[in-house]
């Protein structure tokens, strides 16, 4: 991008060679190293955005506000020093470790770039990473579009996305010419933690499902009221007790090919949706969305499939309607809107099944509703929401509490806070929300258990993840958190559902964390959710009756189809294996 003004120039220290040798001793040796030398940081608006401090071989950077673009300030290479061929495989990396960020992760982010160092910016090849609290290589490859004179091809690093800090170590660029393998060039890799086969959480997850997530449960067959022994009972679940839903984020009644295949998968991916309600200018205030929000609520109804509202109100200019801004200076006027067209949303669509409202949004960072109109409104809408639907669970929402490693006390900290002030009012909490967006700094399912038992123990309430996605190219690694998240979510106790923030990349707010590409190609986090939620946590086993005429199995809550067969005759019967019961017996009388 242009260097509109060069306000401020760092360079760093000088480059160690450490990191080209490490991508060398993994991967094919490179023809040769087109750039090396320093990174500087260069501000490009006044006044300057971020500042560095140099280490050795790198740099501590700090941002203190957003630039007007990404590349209000950016780190910048020397040119390349030796000539660069059209096809040629080019690799660029960057040792790198976030510190703190403004993302709801937590984390920070920059866009890696090779680019020609003049309009018109022509990219070679680029990147866009999230800086988890964990030291990494980030690392972008391409192929040359065109011949690279000494002097035209420049490394670039974007840093003015948001408030944040980092650190980087080393930085290099290699050209491993024509004809390379461009499978054995090495990738940015996401470590998963607690990822090992033998990991122990997992076999105290495994004890943990058995005994909070199944029964005991007795097929007992008969005939005439008499036990029949050895006939084979074939037991199977049809659908789960426990919500794995996913966001309705298109309408899926809509003649488009995109939503002829939400009609056909999420019934059999999910059991539930949320729903959107957004009191927005491109949400409930514009013209055809409202229909389109109820189309979503009405085939979600004919599916049956458990439903969720998101959200009554998220309380900051930022996410209402922009008329509301000019009541910032009239407080009463301000909350009685707010209140007022709260209770006529609500009102509009209190028939609608919820069984789930998510009622706040956020109040750990928007809170320009309750700082200007006095923080006692979050009770009154929560007030609202109990008069428009008396049996849904009502929710308080926020993020950062289980993301980029689990360690952001300062935010789990704010979060019991709002959580205090809600309990002390006597506003009607039923649950707390955590959402899930994890970028590619990834919690232990352990440390993620610690958080779960320190809120429950305070707050007594049951748990959500509302919004759960892992955005990461590498896919891989966001298979296998995807299954390790699911067991260990799954497995606590006191967490009372799971919601995916969609699934296909068309769709997706982060395109990287959906499970199908936009082709709806088939990524490996849909494999590692439909073998854990469909497969590991179903039951369906065959059992032969005993001299009782039982059949006995510990299974999973949820519906259930039997199928008992003796001398070539079937009877089938169907039941449910519920949460509130310790044993279940089910009786199937033979004709």
């Amino acid at each position: 991008m242009p260097s509109v003004a060069l306000l401020l120039c760092v360079a760093a220290a000088s480059q160690n060679g450490l990191l080209a040798q490490r991508l060398t001793q993994s991967g094919p040796t490179p023809q040769s190293v087109p750039i090396t030398g320093t990174l500087s940081l260069q501000n490009n608006i006044n006044p300057p955005v971020a500042t560095m401090v140099p280490l050795p071989g790198g740099g501590r950077v700090v941002v203190s506000r957003p630039g007007e673009n990404a590349y209000s300030a950016e780190l910048k290479s020397a040119a390349n020093t030796v000539p660069v061929k059209r096809g040629d495989v080019i690799l660029a990396a960057l040792d790198i470790r976030g510190i703190s960020g403004g993302r709801e992760t937590g984390e920070g982010g920059v866009r890696f770039s090779l680019q020609l160092n003049a309009p018109p910016w022509n990219q070679v090849t680029s990147g866009q990473f999230t800086l988890p609290q964990v030291r990494r290589d980030i690392i972008i490859s391409g192929v040359a579009d065109r011949d690279y004179a000494p002097g035209e091809l420049e490394a670039t690093v974007h840093v003015a996305q948001g408030i944040q800090t980092f650190e980087f170590y080393d930085f290099a660029v290699l050209n491993y010419g024509p004809s390379v393998d461009r499978n054995r060039i090495p990738f940015t890799r996401v470590p998963v933690p607690g990822g090992e086969p033998n990991a122990p959480w997992r076999a105290k997850a495994m004890q943990m499902l058995d005994r909070h997530r199944k029964a005991p449960l007795t097929v007992r067959v008969t005939r005439n009221g008499r036990a029949v022994p050895q006939a084979q009972v074939k037991i199977e679940q049809v659908s789960s007790s426990y919500p794995f839903a996913t966001f309705l984020d298109i309408d899926p009644t809509e003649d488009k090919p995109e939503a002829a295949r939400y009609r056909e998968l999420i019934p059999k991916l999910f059991n539930g949706v949320t729903v959107p309600i957004y009191w927005e200018d491109w949400g409930w205030n514009e013209g055809s969305m409202p229909q389109q929000y109820r189309n979503r609520i009405d085939w979600a109804k004919q599916q049956g499939l458990r439903m969720k509202a998101h959200n009554l109100v998220w309380p900051s200019f930022n996410w209402m309607p922009d008329r509301m801004q000019a009541l910032r200076d009239d407080p009463v006027k301000l909350r009685q809107t707010v209140v007022r067209e709260a209770e006529a949303r609500a009102q509009a669509m209190k028939n609608e099944p919820f069984v789930v409202v998510d009622v706040l949004n956020e109040l750990k960072t928007e809170q320009d509703l309750g700082r200007i109109s006095g923080f006692d409104v979050y009770e009154e809408l929560f007030g609202v929401a109990r008069r428009a639907w008396p049996k849904a669970k009502l929710v308080y929402n926020d993020y950062s509490i289980i993301t980029n490693g689990g360690t952001d006390a300062s935010a789990q900290n704010e979060v019991k806070r709002w959580i205090r002030h809600l309990q002390a009012a006597r506003a009607p909490l039923d649950m707390i929300g955590f959402q899930g967006h994890f970028g590619e700094g990834l919690t232990h399912p352990e440390q993620i258990w610690r958080i779960l038992d320190e809120f429950h123990a305070e707050f007594k309430l049951p748990i959500e993840v509302t919004e759960f996605d892992v955005n990461t190219r590498d896919e891989e690694a966001q298979a296998a958190y995807t299954r390790d998240f699911l067991l260990a979510w799954f497995a606590h106790p006191v967490t009372a559902g799971y919601t995916q923030w969609g699934f296909w990349e068309g769709a997706h707010w982060m395109p990287n964390a959906a499970m199908y590409r936009r082709d709806w190609s088939e990524k490996p986090s849909l494999k590692a959710y439909m073998d854990t939620v469909l497969k590991k946590f179903r039951t369906n086993v065959q059992r032969r009756s005993d001299r009782s005429g039982n059949a006995s199995v510990r299974a999973f809550h949820g519906r259930y189809r039997a199928t008992v067969t003796i001398n070539g005759r079937t009877t089938q019967a169907e039941f449910t294996v519920p949460e509130t019961q310790n044993r279940v017996y089910v009786n199937v009388e033979l004709s």
